[in-house]
């Protein structure tokens, strides 16, 4: 298999930014096409016309890459259970708090458009994107543009610095809703990851020396198991939250609930590909997007927090009552060898 080559262009220079020295970016709109442009059978709306962005990063303010990733794949998870089409509830913002770090969005005065989820999806995406491949990790506002015009701010930062950011870019601050976590908290050999929301806690427990179990509650569907064993290949955690943020992404343009047989998402390099197949049979359970973003965050979070980041198959079953019914399986895989 020899995925398509994809690499963002873009022009990088100095310019001053609220007084510190920063990078910029320019992200065409073909380049943020090509961020989703993963496998032949992609399935979603386009991307939407005129979008492009405008990424100003500030090297003297570096992130933790690890804890970067996990923020970011935390909020378009969330975020991507709203609609991709739909435009966001408010229009002065709104944060996730994981890790210490926040991504928030911004509304700007006399907007040409205003802010639907899938510029805040795909602004998560690309700005991780174009960080990870110049090996620059740092605070960031994405300037949201259509047809140049700027209709939205991004930041991703630290809780304390986004308001200076903000207010710099001419952007609101009167944030509605704040959500604050607690991902991948260690205790043995179990992790809860626990939200001040109202979504359920899932708890993750061990099984065996060769096989592990992700247990979680799927809404008016049940209990759902997701049981990995390791390949014995190693990965960087970068590497896979990548590839794993690419398939929320993935599957966030779908919202239509409709069966996924199969799907197949790479990270921004291609080194490694998460691949995802149903089981073949009548009726019962199925592969969907909301199965394909359950896998994706819950299985490198915790990799992440146990320490061993790398290949992995896995399958997945939903326990109906006394029945278990299996759903698919599925990789994180490399390419690159």
């Amino acid at each position: 298999m020899t995925p398509k080559s994809k690499s963002i262009l873009v022009t990088v220079a100095s310019f001053l930014f609220t007084c510190i020295s920063s990078l910029t970016l320019e992200i065409p709109p073909q380049i943020i096409a090509n961020a989703l442009s993963r496998s032949p059978n992609l399935r979603g709306p386009p991307i939407p016309y005129g979008f492009s962005m405008r990424i100003v990063q500030d090297p003297d303010k570096p992130l933790n890459v690890d804890d970067l990733y996990i923020c970011a794949i935390e909020a378009m998870y969330h975020w991507a259970a709203e609609g991709y089409e739909e435009e966001t509830l408010t229009h002065n913002g709104q944060s996730e708090i994981v890790r210490g770090l926040q991504v928030s969005y911004y509304d700007k005065p006399n907007r040409p458009i205003n802010i639907h989820w899938k510029h805040i999806i795909l602004a998560i995406l690309v700005s991780l994107n174009s960080m990870d491949q110049r090996h620059v990790f740092a605070e960031s506002v994405v300037e949201l543009k259509q047809h140049e015009r700027v209709f939205g701010l991004l930041r991703i930062g630290k809780p304390s610095s986004i308001t200076r950011g903000i207010e710099a870019s001419g952007g609101s601050t009167n944030t509605t809703t704040q959500i604050s976590a607690a991902i991948a908290k260690k205790k043995g050999d179990s992790i809860e990851v626990e939200r001040n929301d109202t979504e359920p806690t899932v708890a993750i427990n061990s099984n065996t020396s060769t096989s592990k179990i992700i247990t979680t509650n799927i809404p008016e569907l049940g209990t759902a198991n997701i049981t990995y064993q390791h390949l014995g290949t190693s990965v960087s955690c970068t590497l896979l939250f990548s590839t794993a943020l690419d398939g929320i992404a993935y599957a966030a343009t779908d919202d239509s609930g409709d069966t996924w047989p199969f799907s197949t998402t790479y990270d921004w390099s291609n080194k490694m590909m998460y691949q995802t197949v149903q089981v073949l049979k009548n009726g019962g359970s199925e592969w969907n997007a909301d199965l394909i973003k359950r896998v994706a965050r819950l299985l490198p979070l915790r990799m992440f927090a146990d320490d061993e980041c790398g290949e992995v198959r896995f399958r997945v079953e939903v326990r109906l009552g006394e029945r278990v019914e299996r759903v698919g399986t599925g990789t994180f895989q490399r390419l690159d060898f």
